[in-house]
Order: structure tokens, then C-alpha cells, then sequence
């Protein structure tokens, strides 16, 4: 984990001791040139609408195709991460909206720096990876199809429809018994407390 590797580092802001419990946090983002280094990070402030979306971007790698706020609001909508995120700029940026935003930014593709010989340039791979593969969890979209009862437990068939790019071949991935595949149909374990029927379409996070 990045953020305990860079926790007993100075983060560079006059307000942030090596002290602050976020301090290995703030370290990995600018690190990653998610946020930028100034003189103070205020971190008792609040984090506004217009941030929470710059941040956001900046994370999935969109940084350098945008330099003002415009670029980055552009950018949010081209991406699919203000689903849900419904605040003005100027707002306050809530808790669900950030859990939105981050939401909607799971299986976004991740721009990466790459370099041609002398030549550096900025964009998606042909393989490239989003929030999800970096960690290790595949996300299949399908159709429930059953519901079956276990003496433990209950599992849940759902018809594949599509598979994260990463994770093509579920067979070769997953090593255990608790998840399988039979064709199309994907057999998982199944929560209580989760509303699923059959019919419905769903999404399910796998690592």
C-alpha cells in the first residue's frame, strides 16, 4: 500500500505533519499528481463539488487534457462520472456524491503516459486497466437466471453477459470452488440482505 509506504514522509504542505493520519494518503495523491503541492492542504477544510470532479480525473490519468474547470466538467460527463453526482459548482461536495463519482470511476479506462523513444505522450493502451483490475477484481454484467439454496449457503446463476476486459476467461482465474462457470452461466455466492431476482440485470464485483 502506497499511502504506508509514504506516511513517515514530510508531504511537502506546512499543515500536514508527518503526524496526521492522513499524511501517507496525501503523499500517494500527489504522487500520483492527483492533487497539487501548495503551501497548505487544509485538511479540516471541505472538499467542493468542482474538486471532488478534478481529483477524480486527475486519478484516472484525464490530467493532461484539462486545464480549466470547463475541461474538467467536460471531461466528468464524457466519462460517465456525474451519474448520480447531481450538485452545482460552488456546492459542497457530499459524501454520496463522492461515493458516485468514485463509483462511476471503477471501469473508466485509465489514460498512462507512454513513451515512443524520445517521444512522451498521453493516452488509453490498447490494454489498458481501470481501478477495478488494478485491484484484481473482475466485473461481470448479466441476468439472473436462479437462485439455489445450499445447506450453507445460497448461489447465484446469472447468464454472462459481458466480462471485464481483463478478466475474458473466468475459468483460468478463479482457482476455488466458490465461483464457477458453466457456458455462459456464472455461479456465485450469494448474500442475504441482497435484493436480487430473477430477471434481474446485475453487476457483480468479483476479486
Amino acid at each position: 500500500d502506497a499511502s504506508v509506504i509514504l506516511s513517515e514522509n514530510e508531504s511537502g504542505f506546512a499543515d500536514v505533519p508527518v503526524s496526521h493520519w492522513a499524511n501517507g494518503y496525501i503523499n500517494a495523491a500527489l504522487n500520483r499528481e492527483i492533487i497539487p503541492l501548495d503551501n497548505e492542504f487544509r485538511p479540516s477544510d471541505t472538499l467542493s463539488f468542482e474538486d471532488a470532479i478534478k481529483y477524480t480525473v486527475n486519478a484516472l490519468g484525464y490530467k493532461s487534457e484539462c486545464n480549466t474547470l470547463i475541461d474538467y466538467l467536460i471531461k466528468a460527463m464524457d466519462l460517465g462520472l456525474l451519474d448520480g453526482a447531481e450538485q452545482s459548482v460552488g456546492d459542497i461536495a457530499t459524501r454520496e456524491t463522492v461515493a458516485n463519482l468514485i463509483y462511476n470511476a471503477l471501469d473508466v479506462p485509465n489514460m498512462e503516459m507512454l513513451n515512443y523513444g524520445t517521444e512522451i505522450v498521453y493516452e488509453v493502451p490498447t490494454n489498458y486497466h481501470t481501478f477495478l483490475s488494478n485491484a484484481g477484481i473482475a466485473k461481470a454484467k448479466g441476468t439472473v437466471e436462479e437462485i439455489s439454496f445450499a445447506p450453507q449457503s445460497k448461489v447465484l446463476g446469472f447468464t454472462v453477459q459481458s466480462i471485464s476486459k481483463q478478466f475474458d476467461n473466468m475459468n483460468d482465474y478463479y482457482y476455488d470452488n466458490t465461483i464457477t462457470m458453466e457456458g455462459d452461466l456464472l455461479r456465485l455466492p450469494y448474500k442475504n440482505g441482497i435484493s436480487v431476482k430473477p430477471h434481474y440485470s446485475v453487476d457483480a464485483y468479483i476479486d
